[in-house]
């Protein structure tokens, strides 16, 4: 444009599309309206500078300009995500489309969105509330929702809202600050200095100064592995004890030899990692499969033919304890003597509770 001898910068607009583009690819949604407030005075003061009358009317050329760029450069470098309208039933052209940066429109990226949503809801690990500060579910989904077409985001609301309704959240404060202030103390190699409660029944937290190793979810908690200066094995510390950071400090390049075994823990933690470690065996009378999905690593070792189904597993013995209880006569446990004595004293101690 040329107006008065004198041409407009090109910088200026660069910078507002560049600007537009990176706020999009964070997940931000415009309409007209939203642009023109985002980026109409700054356009005006702009085009004073340089000497050019400003005509409100033009703005929507600007607009459309902006938004052709940013469709043209996502196309010709291949990019992930395309730019999507979706429209509204609203008279005021400002407020009748939507611009949003999605992924293509292919149906698995829905299905796995809704799936992994499943989970996450069922899992019960994250806050509800009414303020979107405080709603760390919300944050979470929406984290998922951002690349979905504004098609798909519909269908995904659609397709998990019962399931948030059927589900209440652990009793449990919120997990998402302290769980990023843990991850970038674990990729800086730094300690922690916190409080922690060991369980609701404790009246005071203690304080603690370990270093963070690794961070892993497992049944409805966020674990925490910890070290403390001079001790080669860790410790496990729930994330949702963990009631205050109040400081962070260098730490030190852990020894990969001492490394905690994650693997290792799936496989041998089962309700509850307390308890000896233990390799046992029992007669199976439900359906095996459901004992062999409790139990990694667990196999069936009872002779083809054999009228019984003889299951060996290796586990923490509280929390396996905890299982086979569960199971009721279903479940027989048969070796080794010594967990076989104290599994009866269990039994026959919750039989006089009712007696």
């Amino acid at each position: 444009m040329v107006a008065q001898g004198k041409k407009v910068s090109s910088g200026d607009s660069i910078k507002r599309v560049v600007n537009l583009l990176l706020r999009l690819e964070q997940g931000e949604k415009f309409t007209r309206a939203k642009w023109r407030e985002a980026y109409m005075k700054e356009l005006s003061e702009q085009k004073q500078k340089n000497g050019v009358k400003y005509d409100p009317a033009q703005s929507d050329r600007t607009f459309q300009r902006d938004l052709a760029h940013i469709k043209n450069g996502l196309k010709e470098t291949g990019f992930q995500l395309k730019l999507y309208r979706k429209a509204y039933a609203d008279t005021d052209i400002n407020q009748r489309y939507e611009y949003q940066l999605a992924a293509e429109n292919v149906e698995t990226g829905l299905v796995n969105a809704i799936a992994i949503a499943q989970i996450i809801i069922a899992s019960r690990a994250f806050k509800k509330g009414h303020l979107t500060v405080e709603n760390e579910l919300q944050q979470v989904l929406d984290t998922l929702k951002v690349t979905l077409t504004p098609n798909q985001q519909q269908r995904f609301d659609k397709a998990i809202s019962r399931a948030i309704g059927s589900y209440e959240p652990l009793k449990y404060p919120q997990l998402l600050g302290y769980l990023g202030q843990i991850l970038d103390a674990i990729a800086k190699h730094q300690r922690l200095v916190f409080m922690y409660k060991k369980g609701a029944a404790a009246s005071v937290a203690q304080l603690h100064n370990a270093q963070p190793e690794t961070i892993f979810f497992d049944v409805s908690y966020f674990y925490v592995v910890m070290r403390y200066a001079n001790e080669a094995q860790p410790k496990l510390f729930r994330l949702d004890r963990i009631t205050e950071i109040q400081k962070i400090t260098a730490g030190e390049q852990l020894d990969l030899d001492t490394h905690f075994k994650l693997k290792e823990f799936r496989h041998e933690a089962v309700l509850l990692a307390m308890g000896q470690l233990t390799t046992f065996r029992f007669i199976c009378r439900i359906p095996p499969q459901i004992a062999l999905d409790r139990f990694p690593g667990a196999k069936i070792i009872s002779k083809p033919n054999s009228p019984a189904i003889i299951i060996q597993a290796r586990a923490y013995e509280k929390g396996a304890t905890m299982w086979l209880m569960s199971q009721g006569k279903e479940i027989e446990l048969i070796y080794p003597s010594d967990f076989v004595k104290r599994f009866k004293q269990e039994v026959k101690a919750t039989f006089e509770q009712y007696d």
